[in-house]
């Protein structure tokens, strides 16, 4: 999975009493992009010394250390930068295009890019919200009101019924591929049950033995995939609901369609069913 990067060591501890040097490395993000600066025929993550004599008024953030690295989160929002030397790429483009390190820090800054942005004046007053000193936190020194970064739980599950695996398409034209069934936590709710709920609303089929696999930060969509293995029942036929499901099959080991890649929990649990 994409957050499995041993032996690389990346430490994320919140740190307050460190600013950027110039050979720090600089995540600038506009909207769903990501700045990079070209290099011979590639393009890589630029130093703060790189931009600083462009980019004007920028505050940033730090993120954390990769392999002993210093790196930072900055809004380019607004920014220009010299077209023959910098572009602004989709965060998908890094998903493809560097190694897996690389690809999992400019993720976790793009998460706390959004946060920021999503949360520039308080909720509950309308003042402007400013970074809290002790942890990784936005504060209103008006109402003391603190924001943490989001992080939504979503369950995903692999439902089995003796050798095959049921998978489903969205309707989203973005993403035609078959992956497993997955969904928001709802208030009050535990893990367990939200794998029932969800399987039920959106493929009509019951699931026992429900049982853990492991968890996955997603910091594309702010969420943490917790991952499960369940089984099917046996008195339900496949109803799909319309509106998120276009279609839903179960398929054999040797009949699985094109999948999700192993970056994300889903298309690892597929492959170990493949593989069992």
């Amino acid at each position: 999975m994409i957050n499995e990067i041993l032996p690389d060591q990346l430490d994320l501890t919140h740190k307050t009493n460190i600013l950027p040097q110039p050979d720090d490395f600089t995540l600038l993000y506009s909207n769903h992009k990501v700045l990079l600066k070209k290099d011979k025929d590639t393009f890589i993550i630029p130093t703060l010394k790189d931009i600083s004599s462009i980019a004007k008024n920028i505050d940033s953030k730090f993120i954390g250390t990769l392999n002993g690295k210093n790196y930072f989160q900055f809004s380019g929002n607004g920014q220009v930068f010299p077209e023959e030397e910098y572009s602004f790429f989709d965060i998908f483009y890094v998903r493809n295009n560097f190694d897996k390190p690389l690809r999992w820090l400019v993720a976790i800054g793009y998460q706390l890019y959004t946060w920021h942005m999503e949360n520039t004046y308080c909720g509950k007053c309308g003042n402007l919200l400013a970074k809290k000193a002790d942890e990784r936190a936005l504060e209103c020194n008006r109402c003391l009101n603190t924001v943490y970064p989001k992080i939504s739980p979503v369950i995903i599950v692999a439902i089995i019924k003796d050798n095959e695996i049921l998978l489903a398409r969205g309707t989203n034209p973005r993403f035609q591929f078959y992956s497993l069934i997955a969904g928001f936590v709802e208030i009050g709710e535990t893990l367990e049950e939200a794998v029932v709920r969800e399987v039920k609303e959106e493929v009509g089929v019951d699931v026992k033995n429900i049982r853990y696999y492991k968890s996955q930060p997603w910091p594309f969509s702010s969420t943490l995939m917790v991952g499960f293995f369940a089984e099917y029942t046996g008195n339900t036929e496949i109803t799909i609901d319309n509106k998120e499901i276009a279609d839903a099959q179960w398929f054999a080991k040797d009949t699985l369609p094109s999948m999700p890649n192993t970056d994300a929990i889903g298309g690892e649990m597929i492959r170990v069913f493949a593989d069992s």
